[in-house]
């Protein structure tokens, strides 16, 4: 996976233009087992890491910006796995110990987030 990776970033980098192709020319084989498939996921997280912070970061300047933009946040996949992780243990916390992890009131909950859907919005819309 992350060898496929480095090379779009390369030949992106060199101004060559690239189409998806919807046909499937070979299937994979999946793990045989729950611990074969942890190995393989940070085998590949490992593989997308070591991209995000060798491979990318010398050809940034060659690449456009929505190029830099989509190869940079590939890497944060495998980071959503922590803040699930976060949020699945703050009611948790909540109950054992009473801690509020955060006090606000309704309203303000609506302006604060107000900005989150804005932003989260326009990034749809220049996306497509």
């Amino acid at each position: 996976m992350a060898e496929d990776l480095i090379t779009s970033i390369r030949i992106h980098a060199e101004g060559w233009k690239s189409i998806y192709n919807p046909v499937i020319i070979s299937r994979g084989l999946v793990p045989e087992d729950f611990g074969s498939f942890c190995k393989q996921q940070l085998k590949w997280a490992r593989g997308m890491f070591e991209v995000t912070f060798v491979e990318i970061p010398k050809l940034f300047r060659k690449l456009t910006k929505w190029q830099r933009i989509s190869y940079i946040t590939i890497g944060t996949y495998y980071l959503a796995g922590t803040a699930s992780f976060f949020f699945t243990i703050i009611p948790f916390l909540f109950f054992a110990t009473g801690i509020m992890p955060a006090q606000m009131s309704f309203v303000d909950f609506i302006i604060n987030g107000s900005y989150v859907a804005f932003l989260g919005v326009i990034i749809k819309l220049t996306s497509t």
